[in-house]
């Protein structure tokens, strides 16, 4: 008997240690794209040039959508393909841990998979037919490439990729801030989302010497995820032809410019997300003196194992207010403005996209469906500023900062304030607009800026000065003309405004100073004989680097509670453990790595050229701030743009274009944009339809530069 158990105990446990062997084995294939990913395939041409990035060539928009997730894929599949299983809340049948759960659970409690089934059919045709040829464009490189794609996942479709959009405005308006401050228990969960901000300029073509319309596109992305810029040219005979950034999974270009209209983003930060407190009882909550029913949605959370797929069951509830976040003692209900808006602003991005003019850019963006960020604009004759958002008419004499009461009707908001009364300018007499992510009622000089009267204070409208705002109004207040030159060093300039925080709390405050450590005088003497530039030569900028390093979520500003003397204390520590000296440059201590690429890094925190960095080790290296750069004139003679990638056109390590921007980046050169066929082909490293073979070619990035100026476009 005790044989016999000996061995079925032994045979339980071969066959569970062999049964992860088996499962593999039995994995599903990558199934067959199908005949119209075909028919895609060869409407579409992909151009590269010889820094790598796709022009994509298609003869409808469906076609041209296709050729880009193909393009993009090859270049950043697994972010692209992780993005998606994120979307769907299957991360966890993907790539199994806490993380993973977290979001899946985060996918259904915004209701991801509700919102697209009740509005994808609200779509127009042709963008869906937009949408569905981008999923059918990765199946097709799935396809190709079984041994990078989970099966799993596959097919996908068009409204996978509007999920995308579902999945990622609720973040953007912090909703899985205000979640984690719950389960930490926080009084006041109302948080912000994290985003160190961006710049956007537009130049009038009064305000330039040569009469052209010029824009900055400067958004401060991360360098790595699924947020990061990936550049592209998209190109239909149905008129579609843009150029400029989008993340991996977004089938148009985000921000950037078409043959007329050219637009950048910023981040803007009015009050997001309310969270109101509930009391309930069974499956009622308390509601204006009586009882309301919550509705109850059983869900399952997938969590991928050796042995199998678990489903973790767990139950949502909504209430009017939004879905209801339990854990703990409390019930709270949380809603944001952007609930239900996702799919029509994934279509309102792809109509941008397509604007013929600054008019029908603005009649495109009264929809208001993207629930947030400042839009700087601009055609061949006018220039435009607006703060975009989705911002609730709330009932004065409630703090909506933090928990509201959930059984009181006046607290809860159902209509916003109309887009055409958002604060906003266009074609100011001072010939400049700016948004870098301060308060709207300065995005330009003169009695034309939007007026602060009128918005009350349950808008959350933020008040805040950036550096880079401030910088920008120092340097355009003389009204003079700006030529090409003068923009550019606009863009770049690595100046402290008069009035920034970092003088205000650092430098300002030393001259009354007396330190008696010699390492602190010696500190002191040089940020007093500093000019506030962060160049990469500055010992001064060095020191204020890592003086200044805690910053606030939005990088304007030093933490509460940050103190002069323990943080100079921190910064000479640093520099004398890993330098061994206190003169040290800036480009010495601030790096751009990447694989094996290691270059002198400028720029600054809150400055125009922007660089925000993590600490290891002995440097600190560039991880947000500056990322993809575009800029871009508009004239009678047309549009045309330059731009620079912090890294190159592709994620994968072993690709020749994996770094090969980054020397150009940190000398703050740009490459030239192209557009024309014709030009493209002067500058070309591949042609082939997708799914067909190529090979990318390692550039000299001066050589290259060299002969992309050469061809007379910028």
């Amino acid at each position: 008997m005790r044989r016999a158990l000996i061995a079925g105990i032994g045979l339980i446990v071969a066959v569970g240690g062999g049964w992860p062997l088996v499962r593999m084995a039995m994995a599903p294939s990558v199934p067959d794209p199908g005949d119209s990913a075909r028919e895609h395939a060869r409407n579409v041409r992909i151009l590269r040039d010889r820094f790598g990035v796709p022009h994509v060539f298609g003869v409808s928009d469906a076609d041209a959508a296709f050729g880009l997730a193909w393009a993009h894929a090859e270049d950043d599949w697994p972010m692209i393909q992780g993005v998606l299983a994120a979307s769907r809340g299957q991360l966890g049948l993907h790539l199994p841990g806490q993380r993973s759960l977290a979001n899946d659970y985060y996918a259904r409690f915004v209701d991801v998979d509700g919102e697209v089934e009740r509005h994808w059919d609200e779509l127009d045709p042709h963008v869906q037919a937009v949408f569905q040829a981008y999923a059918e464009g990765l199946n097709l490189y799935a396809w190709h490439h079984p041994d990078e794609a989970n099966a799993r996942l596959l097919p996908l479709d068009g409204t996978d990729v509007a999920r995308g959009f579902v999945h990622k405005l609720p973040l953007m308006m912090g909703v899985d801030r205000v979640l984690k401050a719950l389960g930490d228990g926080s009084d006041r969960p109302v948080g912000e989302p994290v985003f160190p901000g961006s710049n956007a300029h537009a130049i009038a073509p009064w305000r330039s010497a040569d009469g052209v319309t010029r824009l900055n596109i400067n958004s401060h992305q991360p360098w790595e995820g699924p947020v990061t810029w990936y550049e592209a040219h998209v190109h239909s005979e149905e008129g579609w032809n843009a150029a400029g950034g989008t993340f991996p999974g977004a089938p148009m270009i985000l921000h950037g410019h078409n043959d007329h209209v050219g637009w950048a983003m910023t981040v803007n930060r009015p009050d997001r997300a309310d969270v109101y407190a509930l009391e309930i009882e069974g499956d009622r909550y308390r509601w204006e003196g009586g009882w309301a029913d919550l509705e109850t949605v059983p869900i399952w959370l997938p969590l991928e194992t050796p042995w199998g797929t678990l489903q973790i069951p767990q139950t949502l509830r909504r209430s009017a207010h939004g879905p209801v976040f339990e854990r703990g003692e409390r019930p709270y209900a949380v809603r944001w403005p952007s609930m239900d808006q996702g799919v029509a602003a994934a279509e309102q991005w792809f109509r941008m996209n397509k604007a013929g003019s600054v008019r029908e850019f603005q009649e495109i963006m009264e929809g208001n469906h993207i629930p947030m960020f400042n839009l700087v604009y601009a055609d061949a004759e006018h220039i435009g500023f607006v703060y975009n958002a989705r911002i609730p008419v709330r009932t004065p004499g409630w703090d909506y900062t933090t928990v509201l009461p959930g059984d009181v009707a006046a607290a809860l908001w159902t209509e916003f304030v109309p887009y055409l009364a958002l604060p906003q300018v266009t074609d100011p007499a001072s010939g400049f607009v700016q948004a870098c992510n301060s308060a709207p009622w300065i995005a330009t000089l003169g009695r034309e800026n939007p007026r602060r009267v009128g918005f009350p204070e349950e808008m959350g409208i933020e008040s805040v000065r950036t550096n880079r705002t401030q910088r920008t109004l120092e340097l355009l207040d003389d009204g003079a003309k700006l030529d090409r030159d003068a923009f550019l060093a606009l863009k770049w300039d690595r100046g402290t405004a008069r009035d920034a925080p970092l003088r205000r709390k650092l430098l300002d405050t030393l001259d009354d100073w007396e330190p008696t450590d010699p390492d602190l005088v010696r500190a002191k003497e040089i940020l007093l004989a500093w000019d506030g530039e962060w160049d990469e030569g500055s010992t001064g900028a060095a020191l204020a680097a890592l003086a200044w390093k805690p910053l606030k979520p939005e990088g304007d500003d030093v933490e509460d509670g940050w103190r002069r003397e323990p943080a100079l204390q921190r910064a000479v520590a640093h520099l004398r453990e890993h330098f061994g000296t206190l003169e040290v440059p800036l480009g010495d201590l601030q790096r751009l790595h990447r694989g094996e690429v290691d270059l002198p890094l400028g720029g600054g925190p809150d400055v125009l050229n922007c660089t925000y960095t993590e600490v290891e080790g002995a440097h600190l290296v560039g991880d947000q701030g500056d990322s993809y750069v575009m800029i871009v004139e508009l004239g009678a003679s047309g549009v045309r743009s330059a731009s620079i990638h912090q890294y190159g056109a592709s994620s994968r390590p072993g690709s020749p274009h994996f770094a090969d921007q980054a020397p150009l980046f940190v000398s703050r050169r740009l490459k030239p944009v192209l557009r024309d066929e014709a030009v493209i082909r002067q500058f070309l490293e591949a042609e082939y339809h997708p799914g067909e073979p190529w090979e990318a070619r390692a550039i000299d990035p001066e050589v290259a530069l060299a002969e992309a100026l050469a061809l007379g476009v910028w």
